[in-house]
């Protein structure tokens, strides 16, 4: 959070995540294969906020 004013404030965020590979179904032709792990990334702002 960043205190732009008294009155204002502005909020950001971000996340970093790192999911495990999981194995293919076995109704695809590559079943039982380990898929690569999948890492992902949420960055957020909201508009300054009053109060």
């Amino acid at each position: 959070m960043f205190k732009l004013a008294p009155t204002t404030t502005l909020y950001t965020s971000y996340v970093e995540s790192l999911q495990a590979g999981t194995r293919v179904g076995d109704t695809y032709a590559n079943r039982g294969e380990l898929l690569k792990p999948v890492r992902s990334n949420h960055q957020s702002a909201q508009p300054p906020l009053l109060g």
